[in-house]
């Protein structure tokens, strides 16, 4: 029988393991030479969850259902890893597994604040001389990097965490508001990245009329009808401008709108086709203050799956995401839909759909699959906390 204990130390080993991920990935991430500290941080995290797991498995807290699909996803996960030798996927596995039974809101806050201290020490470094701010020029635009490798780092991380802000607050104000719309624009003006930009206008316009003006209901049928068709609809859309893409006329001029990234799909397709399984794409893109001539990057992550984790494992990420839309469609719950749409649009342009360290996301799936697929656990209102819809998600 389940023990409330056994579940609450489970929890207490997940939050810091996985704030200890965040903080390592933050940090390795940014010019800190902590390369070293890779391994014996990935395999203590390998550790603890699965000491997480033996302790829910003991429990009977795993149903059949759950130790089969998480078992098909560690597989993939690993063998994901393995073919594209991103280690991280293995990690990225562990931790999904070991979250299920981890309270979701405690998942995202510990992301948040771990996210932005690991920032806030980089950002720190930096105005301290420690580490250097280096600047892309190209004709008028001048991109600061802020102690990372390339410019688009840091807007990634302000903007997630704009996003994860807006779901943790019960109820951000018109002067937060403000300020998060005035942080969005401080970014864009400092590194140029349009995409984090103009998501940001969008999640902050989004979260006025849906959770300010409450002027959309999202369980209606059409709205539980984009949930699990938006996915695989922009997947299939990626696809065929990946494989059809010529550059004359209209392509050209959205080629050069999107910074070459429709002919560099196009290339990456011819050179790597699509198999069940993945394969290793051999990228070059531009770092730490050096522009490469021959660059080749496939930002989008709807075409870097297909391409490079292959059929199989692209297929499983957008059933996990499209099981959490469908649930937070059904449910009215908006700050999540939110969230998950701009995920959706944000994975067209780059790759942070299993970015898990200020992405986390996918910790909803096992909590949801257990709600949707095992309606007789008795344990599930209490890991999960999503039948209590907050005044302000209505």
């Amino acid at each position: 029988m389940l023990t409330k204990l056994s579940i609450v130390n489970a929890a207490d080993l997940f939050l810091p393991a996985y704030g200890m991920y965040v903080l390592f990935c933050i940090l390795s991430d940014s010019l800190l030479p902590v390369g070293p500290l890779k391994k014996p941080v990935y395999l203590g995290i390998i550790l603890i969850s699965i000491w997480i797991l033996y302790l829910n498995y003991r429990d009977n807290s795993i149903s059949r259902k759950r130790l089969f699909f998480g078992i098909l996803l560690q597989i993939l996960f690993t063998a994901a890893s393995y073919i594209t030798d991103r280690d991280y996927l293995v990690i990225c596995g562990m931790l999904i597994n070991a979250s299920g039974n981890t309270d979701f809101d405690k998942i995202v806050k510990t992301s948040l604040i771990s996210t932005v201290i690991a920032s806030a020490v980089v950002e720190l470094l930096v105005i301290l001389n420690r580490l250097p701010d280096y600047i892309y020029v190209d004709g008028d635009r001048a991109a600061h990097c802020l102690g990372f490798p390339y410019y688009s780092y840091l807007p990634f991380i302000v903007f997630y965490c704009l996003v994860m802000y807006l779901y943790v607050r019960k109820k951000t104000s018109w002067i937060e508001l403000g300020a998060l719309f005035a942080v969005n624009y401080y970014m864009y003006s400092l590194s140029t990245i349009r995409l984090t930009y103009l998501l940001g206008i969008f999640v902050l316009a989004l979260y006025v009329i849906q959770i300010r003006f409450g002027l959309t209901d999202i369980s209606k049928k059409l709205f539980r009808y984009l949930s699990v068709t938006l996915f695989p609809a922009l997947t299939v859309c990626t696809f065929f401008i990946m494989k059809n893409y010529k550059g004359t006329g209209l392509w050209k001029k959205m080629n050069s709108l999107l910074s070459r990234r429709l002919e560099l799909m196009n290339r990456g397709f011819i050179k790597y086709p699509i198999r069940l399984f993945g394969q290793k794409i051999e990228m070059l893109g531009n770092n730490a203050g050096r522009v490469i001539d021959n660059y080749f990057y496939i930002d989008s992550g709807y075409a870097y799956s297909l391409l490079g984790y292959g059929i199989v494992f692209t297929v499983l990420i957008i059933f996990m995401y499209s099981v959490i839309y469908y649930y937070c469609c059904k449910n009215n719950k908006k700050k999540l839909f939110i969230w998950i749409t701009a995920v959706a649009l944000f994975t067209m342009i780059n790759n942070t759909w299993i970015t898990l360290e200020y992405n986390p996301l996918l910790f909803l799936f096992f909590p949801v699959f257990r709600d949707l697929f095992e309606s007789g656990n008795d344990n599930q209102s209490d890991v999960l906390n999503m039948k209590e819809i907050t005044a302000d998600d209505r």
